[in-house]
């Protein structure tokens, strides 16, 4: 590989670490994996929704058998256009910190993010990265921009995985990474985006159809639809920023 600081990434692990600090944010999509949710909520040292999100945490806990009770997070946040008046008192009630964010500037997403960072000062535990459990809609516009919010706190050197019922996609800044892959996972489907202001120029070791100094763009060449070989880690060495994109299996934690 190029460099010599080489950055590893382990994003099976990351939905439940309990070595590196984590904060959960649930947006406002229907929560189609609870299991997946619960034990990342176990684990994480912050939790969080942002407007409707709540209303999806309240739901889903319901339809899961499980008691509202014992899901309650430390932040509301948002303009709340969509929340329901009875979910937000029943979590006020039960010691959730509410605050109203009425800016239109930012997107409930990302000022609940700049929300959690300020809140989690005081924990014992450092906010390192974020699961944000959102599955994706038949709305392009809140896919882009849920997308373009982790790659705009990428360059910020931030680390936040977007956390669907079959996927996970993260950012990977310039420079050199490798990417564990599990058994379960190797037999998915992985996708690398090109996500920078300038095309990427990127090599692959370890893909069905690597790339060697190839030129990824908008409007050129984007590497959806590949696969993973036997290979435990895939080496991805890049110029630019790229989404990185990999499928779940249902039996996934």
């Amino acid at each position: 590989m190029s460099g010599k600081f080489v950055r590893m990434w382990r994003p099976i692990e990351a939905l439940t670490s309990e070595i590196k600090g984590f904060a959960v944010i649930i947006l406002n999509r229907k929560i189609k994996n609870f299991h997946r949710l619960d034990l990342a909520w176990k684990s994480g040292v912050f939790k969080a929704t942002a407007d409707g999100g709540t209303n999806r945490l309240y739901d889903a806990t319901l339809d899961a058998g499980k008691k509202p009770s014992e899901y309650v997070p430390d932040l509301i946040s948002g303009d709340f256009d969509s929340i329901r008046k009875e979910v937000k008192e029943f979590y006020s009630d039960l010691g959730s910190k509410v605050v109203h964010t009425p800016n239109q500037d930012e997107t409930d997403f990302s000022k609940c993010v700049n929300l959690v960072l300020e809140e989690s000062k005081s924990l014992s535990r450092k906010v390192e990265y974020f699961l944000v459990f959102v599955d994706s809609s038949g709305r392009l516009d809140h896919i882009i921009q849920n997308t373009n919010e982790i790659i705009r706190r990428c360059q910020q050197g931030m680390e936040i995985y977007l956390v669907a019922n079959n996927s996970i996609t993260w950012c990977l800044s310039p420079g050199d990474h490798v990417i564990h892959i599990d058994e379960d996972t190797k037999r998915k489907w992985c996708a690398v985006i090109p996500a920078g202001n300038k095309p990427a120029r990127v090599t692959t070791k370890g893909l069905k159809w690597d790339m060697t100094d190839a030129v990824l763009e908008f409007g050129g060449l984007i590497s959806s639809s590949n696969a993973f070989t036997d290979v435990a880690g895939v080496e991805i060495t890049t110029d630019s920023f790229l989404l990185f994109s990999i499928g779940l299996p249902e039996n996934v934690n």
